[in-house]
């Protein structure tokens, strides 16, 4: 994944605003800001979309664009979570 990520963010923001309710998107953005290294938005980000419904959670454990995170306190407490 390269780009634009402060555009990627904004672009996924636009889309949540029409499907406020969608699990996808948020989960999108938790990617670009993990890939930023910024772990606490990716977590809030990632709360939103388990709140949406997200929950595939293998998944996200197996994900890699979430690697250069996965030590951080927040991550790892969305995981002991589910």
């Amino acid at each position: 994944m390269t780009g634009d990520y402060d555009r990627a963010v904004e672009d996924y923001t636009k889309a949540l605003e029409i499907d406020p309710n969608n699990q996808y998107i948020p989960y999108n953005i938790a990617i670009v800001y993990s890939i930023k290294n910024d772990a606490l938005n990716a977590c809030r980000w990632l709360r939103k979309a388990i709140k949406n419904g997200y929950d595939d959670i293998t998944w996200l454990n197996n994900d890699k664009y979430f690697d250069n995170i996965r030590g951080t306190n927040c991550l790892q407490a969305i995981m002991d979570s589910h």
